[in-house]
Parts: structure tokens; C-alpha cells; sequence
């Protein structure tokens, strides 16, 4: 409620080429708020961004690696995906196995788009000092934090300063056609096991 729609600025001048850049074709509605808050994402059918007004001291390149980070979320439908393991831990509350598959959801979730910030060029080594200076220098705004995707969450950060800077990890973007296998087993695998369990 307290942020402002974003109508100009540093920020403002490098979304429009960060968002050919990663063909995002959907209507993204930026926001500021005044305060070291943290970068982060939401909006399952109209996603907004936040930003803070103030920059924390970050150069052009760093921004950019903010915008590409979180508009990797917009492209990625990540708020859905969080959905869907929120709702997979409502109905499987008993089960220690759901709750391990959407913390693991959501620390592959950021890695992706870590790999995204990556693939655009920024220096491993410099990405991953930002983010850290972003995890310690600024804070999760209230309600957002429950349905929103935060840049840089504290609990998260070692394994994916890890990952940042392992250069032997792959960073390539996953196709629509394995994406498409992979969702059509997990569905069958889903069936067949609830089929089962009725039987």
C-alpha cells in the first residue's frame, strides 16, 4: 500500500531493454518504496515488481542484474509454481515430504533465475557480492514476504552463493519440449499414485 507506481528514474530507463532482452511479453507493473526494501516479485495474473527508490549505492550493472533477476520470475511464472507448493503443503500438511519439495522448489526457483542474471554477462564473483550486500542491507516488507519472491533472502544465501560462483554448473535455459515431458511424468506419476491409494 505504501509503495508508488515507478514513473521514472535510473531504474525505470533500463526495463524496457531488460525486458526484450528476456522476452517478457506480459504487463508488469513496477513499484518503488522509500527505504533499503528488498527487491522482490509478485502477481500470479498481474505481476508487480518492487524496487527501492533509493538504489542502496548500486551501479548500472547491478541494477540491471536486479531487473534481469526479478523479470526471470515474471517470465518464469514463479509466483505460480510458489502457489502451487503452498497449496501442496496445505493438503499434504502431514506429509514432511511436501514441505521438503517446495523449500527445494523454491531454492532451485532463485538459482534459475541467479542463472539467468549469469547468462546476460555479469561477472560471477561481482553478482554474487551483490547479493549478499543485498541480503544484509535491506528488508522483506510486511505482508509481501508471504506471497511475494524476495531477491536475496537471508536463509537461502550459502547454497546459492555456491552455486553463483561454481563455474562448472550448467546455466542453460530448460527447453519448452523437456519442460513439457517432465510435466506430463509428474502428472501420470500423480495419477497413478492417487489411483492407487484409492484402490
Amino acid at each position: 500500500r505504501r509503495a508508488r507506481p515507478m514513473r521514472g528514474g535510473r531504474w525505470a530507463l533500463l526495463v524496457p531493454s531488460v525486458m526484450r532482452e528476456l522476452d517478457v511479453r506480459r504487463h508488469v507493473r513496477f513499484v518503488e518504496l522509500d527505504g533499503p526494501v528488498m527487491p522482490m516479485t509478485w502477481g500470479l495474473f498481474r505481476p508487480v515488481v518492487l524496487l527501492p527508490a533509493d538504489e542502496f549505492n548500486s551501479t548500472i550493472e547491478q541494477r540491471l542484474d536486479v531487473v534481469r533477476h526479478e523479470l526471470a520470475h515474471v517470465r518464469r511464472y514463479d509466483c505460480l509454481t510458489q502457489l502451487i507448493g503452498q497449496i501442496a503443503c496445505a493438503v499434504h500438511w502431514f506429509n514432511p515430504l511436501a514441505w521438503l519439495a517446495a523449500r527445494e522448489l523454491k531454492v532451485e526457483r532463485e538459482r534459475a533465475c541467479d542463472d539467468e542474471v549469469l547468462r546476460a554477462g555479469a561477472r560471477a564473483s561481482d553478482y554474487a557480492d551483490y547479493l549478499l550486500r543485498v541480503a544484509r542491507s535491506t528488508r522483506i516488507v510486511g505482508a509481501a514476504a508471504l506471497g511475494g519472491l524476495a531477491m536475496a533472502r537471508p536463509s537461502q544465501m550459502a547454497g546459492r552463493l555456491l552455486a553463483v560462483l561454481d563455474d562448472r554448473r550448467r546455466r542453460d535455459r530448460v527447453s519448452r519440449l523437456l519442460t513439457v515431458h517432465a510435466s506430463a511424468i509428474a502428472v501420470a506419476r500423480t495419477m497413478r499414485a492417487t489411483g492407487g491409494a484409492s484402490l
